[in-house]
């Protein structure tokens, strides 16, 4: 799981990294990563820390069999 929470990121290039490397992503809503959630390849949270707390608490609770999964397709998406 590659983590980046942000205020303000124009790309968030360590988002397009761990992607390419089938690694799910969690990150805040101050990176342009909406898609993240439509791919079923992570999280994209509002900025607050609540929010964070409960994504990382989700995903954390994942089995490995599912953040692989995620992972999977994160590799597919950036490939694409």
């Amino acid at each position: 799981l590659y983590v980046l929470p942000t205020h303000s990121e124009n790309f968030g290039v360590g988002v397009a990294e761990a992607l390419a490397a089938g690694v799910p992503v969690l990150t805040t809503q101050g990176a342009p990563w909406a898609v993240l959630e439509a791919a079923g390849c992570g999280w994209w949270t509002p900025v607050s820390a609540d929010a964070l707390a409960a994504a990382l608490a989700e995903a954390t609770a994942l089995p490995a069999a599912a953040r692989a999964a995620m992972g999977a397709r994160a590799r597919a998406y950036a490939e694409a």
